[in-house]
């Protein structure tokens, strides 16, 4: 199994990765080689919901994240990122800056979070094949 450190020494540069908080979570294995975007997620619903992958947000859920009232966004981030099955890291592409209570949340809970510099899509096509 790979961790998410092994991630971001071997393919960290390619990737344009940046650690931003979290850093203490770069043991955390990654059991499903994947990435996904939150998405619906986000808004609440949280049936099939899967933990265990690589998070991605990008334009579109930054952009949801900001217009939520900060408690909500709390709430929202809190069942995504803390589920039964830990997210491994989050990477927020486009070099975007987090919110302020994703980067607590992910301090907090030791979750690697990073900031790209690549589209969201073509970081979540490399860094599937990468995983893969």
């Amino acid at each position: 199994m790979y961790l998410v450190e092994d991630l971001y020494k071997r393919h960290g540069e390619r990737l344009g990765l940046e650690i931003v908080a979290g850093q203490k979570g770069m043991n955390r294995r990654i059991k499903i080689p994947e990435a996904h975007r939150p998405g619906l997620s986000l808004s609440g619903y949280l049936k099939g919901h899967a933990g265990k992958r690589i998070l991605i947000f990008g334009r579109v859920e930054i952009e949801y994240l900001r217009d939520l009232n900060p408690g909500i966004r709390v709430q929202r981030l809190e069942a995504i990122l803390c589920s039964s099955t830990p997210t491994p890291a989050v990477i927020i592409a486009r070099r975007y800056r987090p919110p302020r209570e994703l980067v607590l949340l992910c301090e907090k809970h030791q979750i690697p979070l990073f900031r790209a510099s690549m589209t969201t899509m073509n970081l979540l096509s490399k860094l599937t094949l990468l995983l893969t």
